[in-house]
């Protein structure tokens, strides 16, 4: 079963705009590719599992996590034998989108999407299909659950290793300095 809808006349130079959507309950070892799109994409996984292959890596990718496609990169992805995927996707693009997704350390060496709050990044995904389907693929009301899917990425840590430790020590001497 599958649904997929693209979209027209997105204007390349709108901070992000989105370029399809749709979700695809695949068959064991259905596969994509090798295929280069020109918009990233994003996959989330709701159920199942499958390989994300991309610069001679495969990813094993499982219930809950999903990957990105960057522009103009050769990628295959398939479905695993005994317990295919089930994801929705959503494909984008514009001036921010590299910007936006280096915050989640989401880059050309680390495509694997990770949550703090997969329960709520499943729900947001899914939303942004179905509630844009049902607001007639309403950029505004897409693009707003695009942002809601960022924000259940997870940030990447600005901080070094050492800043870590002296803001454990910093944290721990706080709690027990009366001791």
């Amino acid at each position: 079963e599958r649904e997929n809808y693209f979209y027209s006349n997105i204007s390349e130079n709108k901070g992000i705009a989105i370029v399809n959507c749709g979700y695809e309950k695949c068959l064991p070892n259905h596969y994509y590719g090798p295929a280069v799109r020109d918009y990233y994409l994003i996959h989330i996984v709701i159920d199942g599992k499958g390989v994300f292959e991309y610069k001679d890596k495969a990813y094993e990718i499982n219930k809950n996590q999903g990957f990105i496609i960057f522009p103009d990169e050769i990628t295959k992805y398939t479905a695993d034998s005994e317990k295919p995927w089930y994801y929705y996707w959503v494909g984008f693009n514009g001036l921010y989108c590299k910007q936006i997704l280096s915050e989640f350390n989401l880059n050309l060496e680390n495509p694997v999407i990770t949550s703090e709050n997969s329960e709520m990044l499943i729900k947001n995904i899914i939303s942004l299909y179905h509630k844009g389907k049902a607001d007639n693929f309403n950029q505004f009301t897409m693009t707003g659950y695009l942002y809601l899917i960022f924000s259940c990425l997870k940030k990447k840590s600005h901080k070094s290793s050492k800043e870590k430790y002296v803001d454990k020590a910093l944290k721990y001497i706080k709690n027990n300095f009366m001791n």
